[in-house]
């Protein structure tokens, strides 16, 4: 029934090789005219490009698997935008350059590195796009990271409380 049909070489190729140390070294992630939404557990590699030309493209690394030492992510935008989600303890460098756009630019990183910790290089460039990176826990909202952040900000030494304003006229009177 099949005797006549060629030979698939496609289906029969070799898988490549896993990576020696369990990361891959490179990935590339791209949004054309389109979305890409990556999240969850998931191991990004070591060189990893996220590319949005007229799409968007969310990368939420709360909870993804980096390796130690530096991963570099290399972004291109185009008229696109990129949202960046990274867990509070990550170390993070960024060195981009936008132009008619946006770059929010996040440096949180130690002053003796540590080899045995992930630390996550951004650069790149956004043309007419943005590319913004929030810092978030794993499973919270962007309106419960701000929340928190407030509360943080009230509770530091030194920073007086302030009243709601119906509170205000209340104590006044």
């Amino acid at each position: 029934l099949v005797a006549d049909l060629p030979a698939s070489t496609t289906a029969l190729a070799p898988r490549p090789a896993p990576p020696v140390d369990g990361w891959p070294a490179r990935r590339r992630i791209a949004a054309v005219f389109g979305s890409v939404d990556k999240g969850g557990t998931w191991t990004p590699a070591r060189t990893l490009t996220a590319i949005a030309v007229f799409g968007s493209a969310k990368l939420d690394l709360r909870e993804a698997n980096l390796a130690p030492g530096v991963t570099e992510l290399r972004v291109r935008c185009v008229f696109g935008s990129l949202e960046l989600i990274v867990p509070p303890q990550l170390a993070v460098e960024s060195d981009a350059t936008a132009v008619f756009g946006s770059f929010e630019e996040l440096h949180r990183s130690p002053h003796e590195p540590d080899p045995s910790r992930p630390v996550l290089r951004i650069t790149g460039l956004t043309l007419f796009g943005s590319v913004e990176v929030e810092t978030r826990l794993p499973g919270e909202s962007r309106r419960d990271a701000r929340r928190r952040s407030k509360q943080e900000a009230k509770a530091l030494p030194g920073r007086k409380a302030e009243l709601p304003a119906a509170t205000a006229r209340i104590k006044d009177e």
